[in-house]
């Protein structure tokens, strides 16, 4: 009788068939043992494209991996962070802010006034209105490529109205009623479906290059690239609005979009051409005093970010009044600042507190500042843009990316308080955890500190529960900061992993002599190890396979690119994880940046991941992307990573992408100690990564230290080989037009056969096979898919080739045409697919594909997985397809099957022990079934396993494009 059986696996591998003799052996998709012409190519990778719509049902390749109204959803049931019971903390709800450049007041009281041309119209109550019947023409800055034009417009209570942009876009209600726009001289009726009162957002997408429009209403496409009202129009210069009595209009912005031609980095640029809330803003005036008006600031909770092209030169200005019924109560108020980045000044009271100069984390002691009854914490966060000398290949052409305050609180401490605790896993067995937590406690008293420090844990997520450990240790502590290191055995712990984070609760409290509670400090954290023993990577001593796209954030819509940047609002997060975690990815690289230098500190990214299951690779504000590596801030690396150690998602810190200048074995293993010690000093539990790009240190040491890639001697030093250094570098196998030559060779290439910007490859064999530390790749691959055009239609980036197109050459044989796109993320998808399964044969402890998501070189970068608008590309599915835990495939990447070529089945498994059946199916490209093979009751080792199965050939002769598809079935 046979076991019931479940499947678990779903793969497939696009191969030719071929009687040729020339054909047996590997076969390279483009290289040195190519069969193929590039025709040929191309048909294959159409055939690839058409089954893998298929496969992935994905028919038209318009998915939307996560769409934000999901993640803003998903975002209600998380969690807030628990707050202290005790403790006095103020500043954590919502503070005024506003953002304000000197004059601002009268240019926009100057722009107000050229809206009062005619007497049929007024403004009323900041919106612009129409008192009589009439008509209001406002010429603007001439837009002649592309353009975007936003209104709020009285939609359904306006009689009747036309709205013209030069007559390159008409739309309006008639006196009938009808709501109409007008294509090439004609109108077109629609009906829209929302009946909602006030005003209504409209936008239009003006195309000048090819004479079309996108016309808007409440976010709903209505006119999808429609030819212009008027053909004839090249250019937009004139606005013109009709209405009748009580015609209502409000927030009206235009954004011009410039072709640029001198580098493909950066193909067009921004700029608002028309902005308008027919308001004028009160000048600044002495707006850190308690007495300021500011009644016209706008409200939120912190973060708050400014910037972009829009707001340039305006800096963020924040006020928050608090009450404090006697300050004699308290020694120390204790103002903590996440990050004001750039830079910023805190005031108290009108007094200049601290001048704050990077975004490094903020703690400063301000109780001399404060008085009874009400205070006013005002702080300036200065206006950023991106120095000339910083800008990098990367960098949007909006240079002004969001400057902001991250979030504050205001601790008011007595004379005995808990200033810090960190707590991690110092080990884990089958039946219990060992968790240490360290709690640093100050005592101000003249005399000694008795009474009782108390430590328990809880559990917190996604279920609360019951006390599982507890202790009390009494303390006679003299007038200085004080470290007790406690540790707390935990019985049948619940483990945090990516796929099951499980979160406790950490509360410490300071009791004095009569047992009352008088400072508390609360944490979360999860119980979970990090190691890499026998140079494997293992979370809870069990092998682990860290499957991490890169972020960079770079987010839509154009209009935020540069000021959601580095703080993006919290949904925005929320749905790049759960793109992450629903191709089955189990990580995050942050690569969050703007420029040479500077990255991001953000803890919320940190509090996220921990309660949706990911492992982050994390960079800090302090994190560099090229330039000497001694431009490092070593010390705000520290202070960064001490805001956010508690975290389990956190894996690995690293402090740079891919630094230049190393300066030889000398400035490595400086470097290497300057990164090192300070993070020991704090956290000891996390690996450590100096630089994601081992590549451009040149001369590259041996894992081992004793000698470089040159065959130099070296004298060994024992910083390169400490126990948290991990190894990882950017083995781009497929990248920048590499031929499949270095896919198949890999890693033992000659010199023709290397990467482009690969000097040499010699070092990977030495870091793969190190028994002590694990080896990552943190970036993959670097090979380009064009985005499905017809989601973009009007928009900037439409049709703008990329930089990276001329990689098609290398790696196909030609460039691909727009109308070719489905073929570019064919050859993406199929790269991306064969070089991840070649990582995990070859036993690498992990992968990062840069990047998640479209959006950097101002939306025309085309490695990422994702479009600039969400939708998946063919390679987002087909990492979704490597990713899974267990997959199978061929034992090689030969794409053109000879007559004497046999296929040997392997299968990948990462977790538990597993007995599980194997079919392959031969296919034709629209699905249909030409012979199965079975493979029956295959044992799956745990850990990181390979099964490797006995080879095949199917028995049909056929010849052309197959599938094969591999179905793993497991046994129950």
């Amino acid at each position: 009788m046979e076991m019931p059986a479940q499947m678990i696996s779903k793969s497939f591998e696009m191969r030719a068939f071929s009687k040729s003799l020339a054909t047996d052996g590997e076969t390279d998709f483009k290289g040195k043992t190519e069969t193929f012409t590039t025709k040929e190519r191309v048909a294959f990778l159409n055939d690839y494209a058409n089954y893998g719509k298929l496969f992935w049902d994905d028919k038209k390749l318009n998915k939307e991996v996560y769409p934000l109204e999901n993640a803003q959803k998903l975002l209600k049931n998380l969690k807030p962070r628990p707050v202290s019971k005790v403790r006095n903390r103020l500043l954590t709800d919502e503070w005024l802010y506003k953002g304000y450049k000197a004059n601002k007041e009268i240019k926009e009281a100057e722009e107000l006034n050229k809206w009062k041309s005619t007497e049929d119209i007024q403004i009323e109550n900041s919106e612009l209105v129409f008192v009589k019947e009439g008509e209001l023409t406002r010429a603007v800055d001439t837009q002649n490529w592309r353009c975007r034009f936003e209104v709020d417009i009285d939609l359904f209570q306006s009689k009747s109205f036309s709205l013209s942009l030069d007559n390159c876009a008409e739309i309006g209600k008639d006196t009938s009623g009808k709501y109409y726009y007008v294509v090439n001289g004609k109108k077109v009726y629609f009906t829209p479906k929302s009946n909602a009162s006030g005003l209504i957002p409209v936008k239009i997408d003006l195309d000048f290059t090819t004479h079309r429009y996108n016309l808007y209403i409440e976010d709903r496409l209505i006119a999808d690239y429609t030819a212009f009202s008027d053909s004839t129009q090249n250019a937009f210069s004139t606005l013109v609005i009709k209405g009748q009595k009580g015609l209502k209009i409000d927030n009206i912005l235009g954004i011009g979009y410039k072709k640029l031609d001198a580098d493909a980095h950066y193909p067009f640029e921004i700029n608002t051409f028309i902005d308008e809330d027919f308001s004028v803003s009160k000048a600044i005036g002495d707006w850190n005093s308690l007495a300021y008006d500011d009644s016209d600031w706008q409200s939120n909770k912190l973060p708050v970010v400014h910037g972009g092209e829009r707001y340039k030169g305006e800096d963020l200005y924040l006020r928050k009044t608090i009450n404090i019924k006697n300050i004699k109560e308290y020694k120390t108020a204790n103002l903590y600042i996440e990050s004001l980045t750039p830079s910023g000044i805190v005031y108290v009271n009108g007094v200049t507190v601290e001048v704050i100069h990077d975004a490094g984390p903020v703690n400063i002691d301000i109780s001399k500042y404060l008085r009874s009854g009400n205070n006013l914490i005002a702080i300036k966060v200065d206006a950023y843009q991106v120095a000339p000398d910083q800008i990098m290949t990367h960098t949007s052409t909006d240079v002004h990316t969001g400057w902001f305050a991250g979030r504050i609180h205001l601790d008011l401490l007595k004379n005995a308080y808990i200033k810090d605790v960190f707590t991690y896993t110092d080990s884990i067995s089958d039946t219990q955890a060992e968790q240490i937590i360290k709690v640093t406690y100050r005592n101000l008293n003249e005399d000694r500190f008795k009474g009782k420090l108390r430590i328990s844990m809880a559990p917190w997520f996604p279920n609360e529960g019951n006390v599982v450990a507890f202790k009390e240790i009494s303390l006679n502590a003299i007038p200085i900061d004080k470290l007790n290191i406690t540790k707390l055995i935990i019985e049948n712990a619940k483990l945090w992993t990516a796929d099951d984070p499980q979160l406790y609760l950490v509360k410490t409290e300071l009791l004095n002599e009569k047992g009352e509670v008088i400072d508390d400090y609360v944490v979360t954290t999860g119980i979970r190890t990090i190691s890499q023993q026998g140079g494997t990577f293992q979370i809870n001593n069990k092998p682990e396979f860290l499957k991490a796209p890169l972020l960079f954030g770079n987010r839509a819509p154009l209009e935020k690119i540069a000021q959601w940047d580095k703080c993006p609002p919290l949904e925005y997060l929320v749905q790049e994880m759960m793109m992450v975690k629903n191709m089955n990815g189990n990580g995050i690289r942050m690569s969050v940046h703007d420029s040479k230098t500077g990255g991001i500190n953000d803890p919320r990214i940190a509090e996220l991941a921990d309660q949706l299951g990911l492992m982050l690779i994390w960079q800090t504000s302090a994190w560099i992307r090229q330039g000497n590596v001694f431009n490092i801030d070593f010390e705000r690396f520290q202070a960064d990573a001490k805001v956010v150690r508690n975290h389990p998602s956190i894996i690995i810190w690293q402090s740079a992408n891919h630094p230049y200048s190393w300066y030889g074995w000398e400035g490595i293993t400086t470097t290497y100690k300057k990164i090192y010690e300070p993070i020991v000093a704090i956290d000891s539990s996390r690996l450590i990564s100096p630089s994601a790009d081992m590549r451009i240190m040149y001369d590259i040491p041996n894992d081992e230290g004793t000698k470089d890639n040159s065959g130099n001697i070296l004298t060994p030093d024992p910083i390169w080989t400490a126990p948290l250094i991990t190894r990882g570098s950017m083995d781009y196998i497929g990248g920048y037009g590499a031929e499949w030559t270095t896919l198949r060779k890999w890693p033992f290439l000659e010199k023709d056969e290397r990467p482009l910007y690969y000097e040499t490859n010699e070092f990977q064999t030495s870091f793969l096979n190190s028994r002590d530390r694990a080896y990552f790749n943190f970036e993959q691959d670097e090979s380009i898919g064009q985005p499905n055009w017809s989601l973009s239609k009007g928009k900037p980036w439409y049709h703008v080739p990329s930089y990276e197109w001329d990689y098609d050459i290398g790696s196909i044989g030609r460039r691909l045409e727009f109308n070719e796109w489905e073929a570019s993320q064919a050859w993406q998808a199929l790269i991306a697919y064969e070089t991840l399964k070649k990582n995990r044969l070859m036993d690498y402890d992990g992968i990062s594909w840069c990047n998640l998501r479209g959006g950097p070189n101002t939306a025309t970068y085309q490695k990422p997985l994702i479009d600039y608008l969400g939708f998946a590309k063919l390679a987002y599915h087909s990492h979704n397809m490597g990713f899974q835990d267990i997959v199978a495939g061929s034992d090689n990447v030969d794409v053109v099957y000879g007559p004497n070529d046999m296929i040997t089945p392997v299968i990948m498994n990462i977790g538990e022990a597993r007995k599980v059946n194997l079919t392959v199916q031969l296919k034709t490209p629209n699905g249909k079934i030409v012979e199965t093979k079975k493979f029956s009751n295959i044992s799956l080792e745990q850990g990181r396993s390979i099964n490797k199965l006995k080879p095949f050939r199917f028995s049909s002769k056929r010849t052309g494009n197959y599938v094969v598809e591999y179905i793993v079935y497991e046994l129950k």
